[in-house]
């Protein structure tokens, strides 16, 4: 099932992939995560996200350096408010570095940490970048299989609150790569049945 999608500040029309796990809606859309309208945006930079005015000119979100305080070195998912984007909420997650061996883990916990966080908060909708293959760059197609797989073990889960969740990519072979491993996902779903 494909849908249209107009984002803000985008003069023009993305078609968008929408795809079904579980009870939850999952769409890929190529662009600005900070302009998804939904419960909660992810954050895993531990720093500030970008958004875009106007103009397309880049205006930084700001993030309360405090938010990890009182954690001890841990890096929790916290939920903050999103004041100054179309989100309800930041869910503020931030990865640390991957490497070949120890990056699956580390994606697929935060990943895990992330869903656990939304379910816990009865959130809804959320947009999610690609973990771990931006500064990271960990192979983009394992990013989508280990996403995906925590993604349907929450959604499957007795009581889930996840509806919908967007996986927003940064470039139009991302959006190829994650699509192809979200088509393949689907298809081997369907095969197990």
């Amino acid at each position: 099932m494909c849908c249209i999608l107009l984002c803000r500040h985008d003069k023009e029309r993305h078609t968008v992939k929408e795809k079904r796990i579980g009870s939850a809606t999952v769409r890929l859309l190529q662009g600005d995560i900070t302009a998804c309208e939904v419960d909660a945006v992810i954050n895993v930079t531990g720093k500030t996200l970008v958004s875009y005015d106007e103009e397309d000119a880049p205006v930084p979100v700001q993030l309360d350096p405090k938010i990890w305080e009182d954690h001890d070195g841990e890096h929790p998912v916290v939920l903050t408010s999103a004041d100054d984007i179309r989100a309800h909420h930041i869910l503020n997650a931030p990865i640390v570095e991957t490497t070949s061996t120890s990056g699956a883990n580390k994606i697929r916990k935060t990943m895990r940490r992330i869903l656990e966080e939304a379910q816990q908060n009865q959130l809804k909708t959320l947009a999610v970048p690609a973990i771990g293959s931006g500064v990271n760059r960990y192979p983009i197609e394992r990013c989508a299989e280990i996403l995906l797989e925590e993604l349907s073990r929450s959604v499957h889960q007795a009581n889930n609150s996840i509806e919908k969740v967007i996986f927003v990519l940064q470039s139009q072979k991302s959006y190829r790569i994650f699509e192809q491993v979200l088509d393949d996902y689907i298809e081997a779903e369907r095969a197990k049945d």
